[in-house]
């Protein structure tokens, strides 16, 4: 074989070159530490695996922040976690997931610390009113329009009325309620009702009958702010209103009720009549006379008078002796 040939190991060597299938003749080459490898790769990873799984990991601290309606226990049945849960191979985006499937859920983060603390904060939907969707059934709803629960019975919250419309109940309830949620708990509290109409213009209704016109559902909370302006200067100043407005919310106006004092009217008694000239007298009645004197005596009084007078006689002959 020529110089070219023994240049390239194919050529020059008919068995191939060494590698993991193929030792030196003598046993050596560099073959001979790759089962120690395997086995101590193995061995590694199993220990891994077990550690990991090992109660070292395992949560013994769980803190929940942010419920307010859910309970600490409803928060950990949500999210499938509770003292023990491993938190080397924990998925926090897993578990936020399950929780944001509640509709009183708006925003859940979980977070762990490493070697056994789990972290799991929530913030909650909050109910601001009820919607009436069937003689029996009333739908509380949060100030996004989410549907938190059904209720048989009413619960006190101010009640969203609606026109009626081809739109779906559902779809309509975002505006009032955002309307109402962006308030101040205390104007919240003196509101009865909200009511929107076919042309999306929404009036207030509030405990004392007082309507609030407050127009489309833009500058909420502009609106909102200037609603709880005027009525703590009516509060304030003991101002009876009888109408607010608030479509423009730099500008607001009050209509207030002006109490007026009843008017006394002096009446003259009408005159006596003047008896006419040819108009006959009219009897005078004796307090003592008979209303109604009978024209003929009757025959039973005859005939008592008749049975008296010889009685009467025999007693003046009797008289005379």
């Amino acid at each position: 074989m020529g110089s070219s040939g023994r240049s390239n190991p194919r050529h020059y060597d008919p068995d191939g070159p060494l590698g993991l299938l193929r030792r030196k003749d003598d046993g050596g080459g560099p073959t001979r530490w790759w089962p120690i490898v395997i086995v101590v790769a193995t061995l590694v990873v199993s220990s891994g695996w077990l550690i990991t799984r090992s109660p070292v990991f395992a949560a013994r601290r769980v803190e929940v922040t942010g419920e307010t309606h859910l309970s600490r226990a409803e928060v950990l049945r949500m999210a499938r976690v509770d003292r023990g849960t491993n938190l080397f191979w924990f998925r926090a985006g897993v578990v936020e997931t399950r929780l944001l499937r509640s509709p009183w859920i708006a925003e859940a983060i979980v977070t762990r610390s490493l070697p056994s603390t789990l972290r799991i904060a929530i913030r909650e939907r909050r109910a601001v009113a009820q919607v009436r969707a069937r003689p029996h059934l009333f739908l509380v709803v949060a100030s996004d329009g989410t549907v938190l629960a059904r209720r048989r019975t009413s619960r006190g919250l101010p009640s969203l009325t609606f026109d009626e419309t081809s739109v779906p109940l559902l779809r309509r309830l975002g505006r009032p309620a955002w309307v109402i949620g962006a308030m101040p708990a205390w104007v919240r509290s003196r509101v009865h009702s909200v009511a929107q109409t076919a042309d999306g213009s929404i009036v207030i209704h509030l405990d004392s009958g007082v309507p609030v016109y407050f127009g489309d559902a833009t500058q909420v909370q502009q609106k909102d702010q200037a609603l709880a302006a005027v009525l703590h200067w009516a509060i304030v100043g003991s101002h009876p209103l009888t109408s607010v407005n608030v479509q423009a919310p730099l500008a607001p106006t009050a209509t207030l009720y002006t109490y007026e004092p009843p008017v006394i009217v002096s009446v003259t008694p009408p005159a006596a009549p003047t008896p006419s000239p040819f108009a006959s007298p009219t009897p005078k009645v004796s307090p003592h006379a008979s209303p109604t004197p009978s024209a003929k005596p009757s025959p039973s009084s005859t005939a008592a008078r008749r049975s008296q007078a010889p009685t009467s006689k025999a007693g003046h002959a009797k008289h005379r002796r």
